[in-house]
Parts: structure tokens; sequence; C-alpha cells
């Protein structure tokens, strides 16, 4: 029994260094939300590009979570300054979300504008995806 415990302690372990050395799923919807739990921005991770639509209410401290496919989530504490770009705190520093992206061999799109609603049915086949108006 001990040496269960153990092997799940390994894993869980080798889950969260994966996180913490910014790996990204290669298939995941994007949802990031503002301290006070507001949808402010939603995108994609597909056919090797990281997409990511702001709303106007983007700004400053956020949380960048992204759901796999296989609807495993991945959690970043980000920031939105005022130039309206999107960084991801790191064990290494703040680095550009572009940077996350790059080190995943992934290309890097921001967009930014109108308001984000959540949809009521998941559209796509990676889960839950953000409209603008």
């Amino acid at each position: 029994m001990r040496l269960n415990v153990m092997g799940a302690l390994v894993v869980i372990a080798a889950w969260a260094g994966v996180a913490m050395a910014g790996q990204l799923p290669m298939q995941a919807t994007v949802a990031i939300v503002d301290d006070a739990g507001t949808l402010v921005g939603t995108g994609l991770v597909h056919d090797g590009i990281m997409e990511i639509a702001l709303g106007d209410a983007a700004g400053g401290f956020v949380t960048l979570q992204l759901t796999a496919a296989n609807g495993r989530v991945t959690t970043f504490q980000a920031l939105v300054p005022t130039d309206g770009s999107l960084e991801v705190v790191m064990a290494d520093g703040v680095i550009p979300a572009r940077v996350l992206a790059a080190r995943n061999a992934l290309a890097f799109e921001l967009r930014s504008r109108g308001t984000v609603e959540a949809q009521s049915a998941p559209p796509t086949p990676y889960g839950w995806e953000g409209t603008f108006d």
C-alpha cells in the first residue's frame, strides 16, 4: 500500500513540474479571468498556434486557464499591462505569452476588442470557447 501512495505522489509531482515548466497542451481552449472571476479573454491552442483574444475589460492580474481535449487543466497566473499585451508568471520571471508559446513550438496571435461572452454550449471539439461582440 505504501508503494502505491509513493507512486501516486511521484506522478503528481511530475505533473506539477510539467505545468511549472510551462508545457502547454497542443489542443486546448483558453479562458482568461480577472480576480473577480469575470471572463476577460478566450482562445484556442490548435494546429501549431496559440490564439488569444482579450476583451476591453482585460487589465491587471488575471488567470490563464488552458483546458486540453482530455479535460486536463493547466493554469498560469498572468498580467495584462496597460499596453494590452499578455504576460505570464513563470518560475524564471514574467515572460510575454508569445515567448511561452514559442517555448512550446507554437505561433502566437493576440487580438484585443469588444466584450467577452461565454457561450452556453461548447461549439468546438476542445470544449468551451467564448465569442466577441
